[in-house]
């Protein structure tokens, strides 16, 4: 939010930030509620087709978060009839987990899955990095007394690339330098 806010006061642009939840976005971007989606979005085939991309602004990792005496250490760890996993609804992590032969519980957004592991509704949290090692830092309800700790969900996390989206045809605000 932090880079698209000192972007825009470059641009000289308004920016006016409405969070809303990830099955919503795409379907709101199609029907102009909003210009642009800002977020932990990966460049994908099935986003291409339904809006125009950045450019790249950074790589994104996939990370299990689970409390600090977890025994998984992997993706394939998260098999296990003991563990169940909380993910964010309609997202990638979400489809790559069902891929594995993982049944997660879903929430409507990342910090309620982190909340689901606070409050022991699931033993982990597959997600983006950089929000789950946020929600861990800066959450920490001081009743619970737990530790965290993030796993890398597979080698290949770092492959994935992080983009805004815009309504498809509307490349003006991707025009900006």
């Amino acid at each position: 939010m932090e880079l698209l806010q000192a972007i825009a006061a470059d641009q000289k642009i308004q920016v006016n930030l409405l969070p809303d939840t990830r099955a919503n976005l795409f379907p709101s971007l199609e029907s102009n509620k909003y210009q642009i989606l800002v977020g932990s979005f990966e460049a994908n085939p099935e986003r291409q087709a339904k809006a125009e991309l950045s450019h790249p602004y950074a790589k994104g990792y996939r990370a299990i978060l689970s409390k600090k005496d977890s025994l998984v250490k992997s993706a394939q760890d998260l098999r296990d009839d003991k563990v169940v996993v909380g993910v964010q609804k309609s997202t990638n992590s979400e489809r790559k987990l069902v891929e594995l032969g993982v049944t997660p519980k879903s929430y409507d957004s990342l910090f309620n899955t982190f909340k689901g592991l606070a409050q022991e509704e699931v033993t982990h949290v597959e997600g983006d990095s950089i929000p789950l090692t946020y929600y861990a830092i800066t959450n920490k309800n001081e009743s619970i007394k737990q530790e965290y700790a993030l796993t890398h969900f597979d080698s290949n996390a770092g492959d994935s690339m992080l983009v805004y989206a815009v309504s498809k045809g509307n490349t003006e605000l991707l025009d900006k330098n």
